[in-house]
């Protein structure tokens, strides 16, 4: 049976590898009437495949880490960044949206604040002093805005 499963996983991988060739052979025509050789479209091919990995990987961080940077460098994470991270809901923070989905509310720890934008609906047992995990995009160096999904914890789990 492994020998079966290697044989297909063999044949999957070149008839993959045949694919990415034949695409890159079918549009060469295209691309050379642009000036391209095959080697750039290929590097393209490569460096676009690269990319979308990059913008789909997400950074955990604490919100000093997010405002203050993560190393002793004081590095910080670039704008645009998906971040995850975890705090406690500020008193007196959570603004609501008049005419739409879009909810305002402030996440920190004792040292640092981090404003969030949300834009959808919000679960269960989300309140003040209520400790939340978001997923989102870094729009500004203590500003992150999303519509994943936040989760609420427990009473008594702690974030970190």
């Amino acid at each position: 049976m492994n020998k079966v499963f290697s044989q297909t996983m063999s044949n999957t991988k070149a008839c993959f590898d045949f694919m990415v060739r034949t695409s890159v052979i079918m549009l060469f025509p295209l691309y050379s009437s642009l000036g391209y050789s095959a080697e750039k479209v290929e590097l393209d091919r490569v460096e676009s495949d690269k990319k979308k990995i990059e913008q789909k990987a997400m950074v955990v961080l604490k919100p000093h880490e997010i405002i203050y940077g993560t190393t002793s460098d004081g590095e910080k994470p670039v704008l645009g960044t998906l971040i995850g991270t975890c705090g406690v809901i500020k008193t007196g923070s959570i603004v609501f949206s008049k005419d739409s989905l879009l909810v305002k509310f402030i996440i920190g720890e004792s040292t640092s604040e981090i404003n969030v934008e949300f834009i959808g609906i919000l679960p269960d047992y989300f309140r003040e002093q209520g400790k939340v995990i978001i997923k989102g995009e870094l729009t500004s160096p203590n500003t992150i805005k999303t519509s994943y999904e936040i989760y609420t914890l427990p009473e008594g789990q702690k974030c970190w």
